[in-house]
This record gives structure tokens, sequence and C-alpha cells, in this order.
């Protein structure tokens, strides 16, 4: 199993249920990133009642969504990176630059207010940066351990998404950072003693 499932389990459930109670919307077209919390955001969404079509690279999203008919699921092909568990290639992003969606629910490893959305692997930024591209709406929902944080290479900067959704245990600094430089924030907490 990837060791990233492991890591802050209990934020990324949070944002998930969070996601689906207050930002999704039914009958809503959403393009899901790639990435662990994004499967546990699928995970929440199967769980719920919410008809949504849902337009993903991953395929670890794809195979969770798979297993209901609420979803009209559009899953972009070509080769499988299997460390990301989706899509990321050229025929992705063709696939991607065909499609339209309400809503953008990006995945990123660092966030800050300077260097931006950031990855690790530069090979995921022109499927991150067409996937926002072609949404009416981008958030960013990454557990608080991204806020502040620099990785290898610059997706766009953070003008380009209109909210950001992290967990408490984020760094005010930097969130009061990226709140001054006119990004909407919203704070989960990570367990329900916190809220």
């Amino acid at each position: 199993m990837n060791v990233r499932y492991e890591m802050h389990i209990a934020e990324k459930e949070a944002l998930a249920q969070y996601i689906v109670e207050h930002i999704l919307v039914n009958n809503s077209t959403i393009t899901l990133d790639s990435g662990t919390t994004m499967v546990a955001i699928a995970k929440k969404i199967l769980a719920s009642s919410l008809e949504l079509t849902v337009i993903t690279s991953s395929f670890a999203v794809a195979e969770v969504l798979s297993r209901t008919a609420n979803i009209d699921l559009y899953l972009a092909g070509g080769r499988l990176n299997h460390i990301k568990e989706a899509f990321i290639d050229q025929n992705s992003i063709d696939f991607i630059s065909t499609m339209s969606s309400d809503l953008y629910l990006l995945s990123c490893d660092g966030i800050d207010v300077k260097k931006g959305v950031t990855i690790g692997a530069p090979e995921e930024v022109a499927i991150k940066a067409k996937m926002a591209e072609n949404a009416k709406k981008t958030i960013c929902v990454v557990d608080g351990s991204k806020i502040g944080r620099v990785k290898l290479k610059e997706i766009f900067p953070i003008e380009t998404i209109q909210q950001l959704v992290t967990t408490s245990s984020a760094d005010k600094t930097h969130i009061a950072a990226i709140e001054a430089a006119g990004l909407p924030v919203t704070l989960v907490a990570e367990t329900p003693s916190e809220a």
C-alpha cells in the first residue's frame, strides 16, 4: 500500500467530510485531482446521496466512484503513473482539454504566498494547470502540513485559485499571509473535539 494513505488520516477525513457537506452541489460537474485527499473525498461522495458528473485523471478516485450509479464518471486515459495512481501524460492532458467543470478540487504538495501552488513532480504541472483552466472555480484542498511548504515546481500563483480549504493544524503565520494576499481560507477542525 502507498504510505501516503497512512499520513494525516484524520485531517484528510475531516477535509473530505467538509467538502461533501459544504462545497459540493448536487447535479454539478466537478474535476477531482489525484492524491490521497482526493481519494478520501471520493469515498465521502460514495457514502453520500450526491449525484455528480466527475472528471478525473486519478485511477484511484475512479475506482472508488465507479461503485455507484449516482456518479457520471469521466476518466482521462493514457499511461498510468503507478506512484501517483493517475494518468498524467499528454493523452490525459488532451482529454482534459476537451472537458469543462463547475469546480476543480486541486491537490498539491505546497502552498506559499510568494512561491504559489507547488508540486514535487514536475510532470503533473501541465494537467493540473489544464484542469484549473477548464473549471469555473478552483479550490485547493490540502492538509495543514502543506501550508507554507514550497516544493520543486510551481503549478501557478495563488491568485489562480479562488479558495483554500485546509486543516486547523496549518501554520497560523502562513495562513495570515495567504489571507492578506486576498485568498479566502477555510480552516477545518481535524477531530470532533476541535469542532
